[in-house]
């Protein structure tokens, strides 16, 4: 089963929006793979890292590894940004993911920015099915009894996928929308878990839809500045449930915590429950989140690990710089 990206709706509050702060919409390394007009947000070279591991319970374990790099571009006033993706679920299913990401901020007032990101990937997955357990491998008297699954060969599958992605910034609003794999739009497929034959002709891939909004408090206390962020985040999918969950984050100074819970009754490898710790510093960042399910579901957890890096600033021309300052903070 292919990758479940998830669309994020988060309510925030703050008198402005500083670019560093999409980051509590996904306090990942895969920001701009759910919406690349997400990329970059700062005029330096950034190199994000996310590694998350899901451990083994009722359900199989899964390795997942999301690296992106991205370097504002001064003359098209544009970032630019190249990311890998890795999706390994128990041996089963593996992706490799390259995506090139461009995101363009079109000002339209003295206080509002739109950005148009576009997405372009290519997506290489491999099913060995030759992982698969079926029910008549096993026998409760003398345990394993034949490989069914040799009737089934491995086989691997190219994808060439577009998405694009806008969102919008209007002094304490933030929203933004993604319509993944639009060159697939309309081809009424669905990725399946498992195919018992290769489908060497299936050339189709699964669109759908996340969407993004926050609005942001800046509350000021002790000396400080403590910024408060209520959201909610979902994907919407053609044949599934959406995967829509709410949460709390707090930013003070460098530090944030996240909290999030899922409400909707979606995909059970989601979990119902995760908590992010963070520090943001001027030139580095790090965030663990730990994932969790309902005491009656068997599930070890997910845990994620990511790290931020900002290697060097570029000489941004004064238009830019000024209506930069107007709404992000620094």
């Amino acid at each position: 089963m292919k990758k479940f990206y998830l669309i994020l709706f988060h309510l925030v509050l703050i008198n402005e929006i500083n670019a560093q702060n999409f980051l509590f919409l996904d306090p990942t390394a895969s920001s701009s793979f759910y919406n690349p007009a997400f990329t970059g947000g700062d005029t330096c070279t950034q190199i994000r890292n996310s590694t998350q591991l899901q451990s083994p319970g009722s359900y199989s374990w899964q390795f997942q590894n999301f690296l992106t790099v991205s370097q504002y571009l001064n003359k098209p006033n544009a970032w630019i940004g190249f990311g890998h993706l890795f999706d390994n679920k128990a041996d089963l299913i593996h992706y490799n993911q390259y995506s090139l990401f461009v995101a363009k901020p079109v000002y339209i007032k003295k206080n509002i920015i739109w950005t148009h990101g576009l997405q372009l990937s290519l997506l290489h997955q491999q099913h060995n099915n030759g992982q698969i357990f079926y029910g008549d491998q096993i026998d409760p008297r003398i345990g394993f009894v034949f490989d069914s699954g040799d009737n089934y060969p491995n086989y691997r599958s190219n994808f060439f996928l577009i998405s694009y992605g806008t969102s919008f910034q209007y002094k304490n609003l933030l929203g933004g929308i993604t319509l993944h794999n639009i060159n697939h739009l309309g081809k009424n497929i669905a990725p399946k878990l498992i195919q018992f034959e290769a489908d060497k002709d299936n050339k189709n891939y699964q669109s759908y839809l996340d969407v993004q909004l926050a609005y942001k408090l800046k509350l000021k206390i002790a000396g400080g500045e403590l910024n408060t962020a209520l959201f909610s985040t979902g994907t919407f999918y053609v044949n599934a449930n959406p995967y829509i969950k709410a949460g709390l984050n707090f930013e003070w100074q460098q530090f944030r915590i996240q909290y999030s819970k899922r409400i909707t009754e979606s995909l059970d490898y989601n979990p119902f429950n995760s908590i992010s710790f963070g520090y943001n510093g001027k030139s580095a960042g790090i965030t663990y989140s730990f994932g969790w399910n309902n005491p009656q579901l068997k599930y070890g957890g997910t845990h994620q690990l990511s790290l931020l890096l900002k290697i060097r600033k570029v000489n941004s021309h004064a238009d830019f710089k000024s209506k930069q300052n107007e709404i992000f903070i620094h």
